[in-house]
């Protein structure tokens, strides 16, 4: 029968509906057709089945959902559900690979996405064979459907490259030269890839400088081999020691580095320090402590670190570390752990033991079988909706050998933050694991030696040892 009460009622009426009934419905007669395209309707669903669980909407470029129209509502809801359903499946589908040309005689030595929401970039560095020291900058641009290096730069006596996660910031890379600190923009109006870098600002280190390790807005976090240091770019000579002399030196593994604070993953520890509204130029630099330290029950070889994304000031950190032993092969096991955001944690306070931004130590959420052969090579990303991905040599379900081959495998944990006084066990109702491991991709070769991954996107870039990337898309 036709429609017969108000548009509004039947808007209401839509948006309390499955999605595959509002498909349904839409067969019925031209009225319902017309009213199942309501712009109020695919909002409303689109609110309540995708932003509210945390789903990434792919497509989107910067763009918000209040500009979209409804047939770009409509085309959101189901993009978002249909790379979800793949992303977690068994085996996820590559829709589209595409093998990009990087740096002859070279080998992926890190991949870094720069965080622009309109025009995805993809930054590697590569390493030349026969030249130590000698490394390869690029930028490029994996929007298109065929990538093109927008930006290029040879450094040599190279130290180590941070990535500015602050996107409307001029200074994108922060790079090590020799003895110098050195902040690369990319030039406007340049055809030329080999002119696209531009030196922004250059300071003269004044330590033993091992490499840069943290890049957010201005600031830019270095170490030596016993501390760290962090620098503001726009005031050189201001500049602030972290040191921590409670825990023996470690090997710096990862950071997240904000306006208020440092979290710092290291090999024997994890620390929290509170940072000054603004760092203090004087003869002498300050010195600071953390606030928390958090010790490792054994020693970390590898680990990444992601907030987590969401509506809060603070969002929760998720970890996922592999831990080392006393033998030369790695740990078979993953560890993820999630540092829950403090409830009552207060911005406008200063940051002390009572008033953190996380509730320490952090808690885990998850272990997960990953076997690593002898000498063969294993990397590990994770996203800001709770994926984790990972290289490793579980290879022995799809060839008949174990001595050669690679599994790109992952894993989707989600998480709720809200908790209830009265809950006795707060950590079985918070974490959640949501799906089984998936296997993305594997082969009976031993040549990726890097991953980065785009949750947004869904998007998973492999490094290869011959300067190559294998860029594979889920959507």
């Amino acid at each position: 029968m036709p429609p017969t009460l108000p548009p509004d009622i039947f808007a209401i009426i839509f948006g309390r509906l499955e999605a595959r009934d509002v498909l349904n419905v839409r067969l019925a007669c031209k009225g319902f057709h017309q009213l199942s395209k309501l712009r109020t309707i695919w909002d409303s669903l689109l609110q309540r089945d995708v932003v509210q669980l945390d789903i990434p909407i792919p497509g989107l470029h910067g763009r918000a959902l209040d500009s979209l129209s409804a047939e770009e509502l409509e085309h959101a809801f189901h993009t978002a559900l249909k790379l979800r359903r793949n992303w977690v499946a068994d085996s996820p589908v590559i829709r589209r690979a595409v093998l990009v040309i990087g740096v002859p005689n070279s080998r992926i030595i890190a991949l870094s996405l720069l965080p622009d929401e309109s025009s995805r970039r993809l930054v590697s560095l590569s390493s030349l064979y026969g030249q130590q020291g000698v490394v390869v900058i690029c930028c490029w641009d994996i929007s298109s459907p065929n990538p093109i290096c927008i930006a290029r730069r040879e450094v040599r006596q190279f130290g180590r490259m941070a990535v500015n996660w602050v996107a409307s910031c001029h200074g994108k890379i922060a790079v090590v030269v020799g003895s110098k600190l050195e902040i690369l923009s990319l030039a406007s109006g340049t055809s030329s890839p080999s002119q696209a870098f531009v030196t922004s600002a250059s300071i003269e280190v004044d330590h033993d400088i091992q490499g840069v390790d943290g890049f957010h807005g201005s600031l830019v976090l270095t170490r030596d081999r016993l501390r760290l240091y962090l620098w503001d770019i726009n005031n050189p000579a201001a500049k602030i020691i972290l040191t921590n002399d409670a825990t023996q030196p470690s090997q710096f593994l990862d950071c997240v580095l904000a306006e208020q604070f440092i979290l710092v993953l290291k090999a024997g520890a994890m620390e929290l320090y509170a940072l000054p509204p603004s760092i203090p130029a004087g003869p002498a630099p300050l010195e600071l402590g953390p606030v928390v330290t958090h010790s490792w029950q054994w020693r970390v070889d590898d680990a990444a670190m992601s907030v987590r994304h969401g509506p809060r000031t603070h969002n929760g950190v998720t970890i996922l570390l592999r831990y080392g032993t006393l033998f030369p092969w790695a740990v078979n096991v993953l560890h993820q752990y999630e540092l829950r955001p403090n409830l009552f944690y207060d911005p406008f306070s200063p940051l002390t033991e009572m008033n953190l931004p996380y509730d320490f130590p952090p808690g885990l959420n998850d272990t997960i079988g990953s076997p690593v052969r002898l000498h063969a090579t294993s990397d590990l990303a994770v996203g800001p909706y709770g994926t984790a991905i990972w290289i490793d040599s579980h290879t022995e379900d799809y060839f008949n050998h174990a001595d050669q081959g690679q599994r790109l495998a992952g894993k989707l944990a989600t998480v709720n933050y809200e908790s209830s006084e009265d809950e006795e066990e707060p950590g079985l109702a918070q974490f959640t694991t949501s799906m089984a491991t998936s296997v993305y991709a594997y082969q009976e070769e031993d040549n990726w030696v890097a991953v980065e991954l785009d949750e947004v996107e869904g998007k998973i870039i492999l490094g290869h040892d011959d300067g190559f990337i294998t860029i594979q898309e889920y959507v």
